[in-house]
């Protein structure tokens, strides 16, 4: 029996509960997944160090599944930056997850997960809103960042969201 398939017997599958790693989730484990409106924290830069595998992180998107991202802790990762994990992760991944994906992972997506979008995650009225400044030409774990989320790319997605179609900006 699959772990998910064990969780799903416990009762452990319900959209409160918070999932991390699935690096050896099969085709079925995450269609269940997705029906049951699971989050699953990734924490690529832990997986590769332990070389524990890489989650499918395009099929989870694909079927539904709430992605964000996590750190893991300081035992497997050199920092516990979610700056550093998004660039890692936009390598890691190979392709499968772009700059907006991972930006959402690391906001909305982590909100939803746990239980706070309604107060934090995204530039909402009667949100709080929290602002981290960082250099974007500073190399992050070996890459720039500003190739992955460049200050144009930024700046595009809530010109896009706030003036083109007047809504609530959710990158």
């Amino acid at each position: 029996m699959m772990p998910v398939e064990y969780l799903q017997q416990q009762g452990g599958l319900f959209p409160e509960n918070l999932l991390v790693h699935g690096v050896q989730l099969r085709e079925k484990e995450i269609a269940l997944l997705a029906a049951e409106k699971m989050s699953l924290a990734l924490c690529p830069r832990s997986n590769a160090r332990l070389k524990v595998g890489r989650a499918p992180a395009s099929e989870l998107l694909k079927a539904g599944v709430n992605l964000c991202l996590g750190t893991d802790s300081l035992a497997s990762c050199d920092s516990l930056s979610i700056w550093d994990e998004m660039a890692f992760a936009h390598r890691w991944f190979e392709g499968q997850l772009d700059a907006p994906s991972l930006f959402r992972m690391a906001t909305l997506a982590g909100a939803q997960a746990l239980g706070l979008d309604h107060c934090s995650g995204s530039l909402e009225k009667g949100k709080k809103r929290v602002f981290r400044s960082c250099n974007l030409r500073r190399r992050l774990l070996h890459t720039n960042f500003s190739t992955i989320l460049s200050p144009r790319t930024v700046l595009r997605t809530l010109f896009r969201c706030i003036i083109m179609e007047r809504r609530s900006c959710r990158v």
